[in-house]
Parts: structure tokens; C-alpha cells; sequence
């Protein structure tokens, strides 16, 4: 089965450069409304989730896109039916419409992300 789901950012993607007013070399990803890989509406909300060592969402799905953005920790994504995809802090992911997933931290650590999406979430389980 071919996953809906697009990692757009991986960790390792990212350039690390001298910035002005910065000590060492840092990564400025993207600015959330003006350059990312995805549009932020007015409508979405925004949330911060931490999952305890090997937590996770049950099934379900989102009558929009919905973005995660892992911060800290590793994770996983899993589509109904598909392989689950490891994610670590600094991976992005983007949900397609309307696709049964979970996503939550892998076993033996734990994951934080933000999760961004407009709409109710239909739980599955």
C-alpha cells in the first residue's frame, strides 16, 4: 500500500550556517506563515503534544490536512494498513485528508510534536 502520508522535512535536511546576533551555527527551517512546506490557515489549531515512552494516538482521521512538526524525542507515523515511518525532532509530516493514521512516540522514549489542523479529528478507536 503506497502511504498518503509526505514526510516533506527530515532532520538531516537541515543547513546550518553562521547568522548574525548568533553564537555557532544555526538552522532557520522555514517561517510557519510565510516559507514553509505547508500553509497555516486562520482556522487551524495548534498543539503541543508530548506522549509518555511508547504512547500514541488510537486510529483516526481529519476532514483536513493535518501537519505534525516532531520537536523533540522519536516518533512514528502509521497509516491504517501501512508500515509505521519513524520520525525524530525536526522531521515534518503531512497528513493527507480523510486518511486513517496514529502517530505517537516510539517504545523506550518519548516524542513531542506540534500538531497543526483545522476541523474535528473522526476517532477510529
Amino acid at each position: 500500500m503506497e502511504a498518503k502520508t509526505e514526510i516533506s522535512l527530515r532532520s538531516g535536511e537541515r543547513r546550518f550556517e553562521k547568522r548574525e546576533h548568533f553564537s555557532g551555527e544555526v538552522a532557520f527551517v522555514f517561517d510557519l506563515r510565510k516559507d514553509a512546506p505547508f500553509e497555516v490557515t486562520p482556522e487551524d489549531t495548534v498543539h503541543l503534544v508530548s506522549f509518555a515512552d511508547g504512547a500514541h494516538t488510537g486510529l483516526h482521521r481529519h476532514s483536513s490536512r493535518q501537519i505534525l512538526i516532531f520537536t523533540c524525542g522519536e516518533g512514528f507515523l502509521e497509516e491504517e494498513g501501512g508500515e509505521r515511518r519513524e520520525l525524530a525532532a525536526g522531521d515534518v509530516a503531512i497528513c493527507a485528508p480523510g486518511v486513517p493514521h496514529r502517530h505517537g512516540a516510539r517504545p523506550g522514549t518519548d516524542c513531542t510534536h506540534l500538531a497543526i489542523q483545522s476541523g474535528e479529528a473522526e476517532w477510529l478507536e
